[in-house]
């Protein structure tokens, strides 16, 4: 017993100092500006709505120059199709006048968002009484859904 002990240890000690004379370096590269890419990105920045609504996803991919992943691709059509449902109140909407009114991105609190699923309606109104940004109340909304998800199917069985 006392030798199987000890072989723990030498392996544990071993496997825990390993790491202690490893050398780390890192090195600082420069990227070169490809025109093209700038181009067609600012190019998009100044687009009409009325134009990039008709986009695919592939002829958006082209004037980025990045491949979207599944995820975006999804977010990119819903976005199109709110963009045609503002295009009807405003015709003349350029795609930064667009993204500067909606705030940018979707953003998520995961704080916020596990007092909500902890706590249910009390972290919402705590997400209040707090006087929290938009998203970490929309986090705590989210996690209060989840909230009442799992009651209800804790609830039932």
């Amino acid at each position: 017993m006392k030798k199987i002990t000890l072989l723990l240890i030498a392996v544990f000690s071993t496997y825990a100092f390993s790491g202690v004379n490893t050398a780390t370096a890192f090195s600082v590269i420069k990227p070169v500006a490809d025109k093209e890419v700038s181009a067609s990105v600012n190019a998009i920045k100044y687009l009409k709505v009325s134009e990039f609504v008709n986009l695919s996803v592939k002829e958006y991919s082209e004037l980025t120059g990045k491949k979207l992943n599944f995820l975006q691709k999804v977010s990119f059509k819903a976005t199109k199709m709110k963009m045609k449902r503002d295009l009807k109140n405003n015709p003349d909407l350029k795609i930064t006048d667009y993204v500067d009114a909606d705030g940018g991105t979707f953003r998520l609190d995961a704080l916020w968002l596990i007092i909500g699923i902890l706590i249910g309606p009390i972290g919402v109104l705590l997400a209040y009484v707090t006087k929290q940004e938009k998203y970490r109340i929309t986090s705590s909304w989210i996690g209060f859904g989840i909230w009442l998800l799992l009651g209800g199917v804790f609830f039932i069985f």
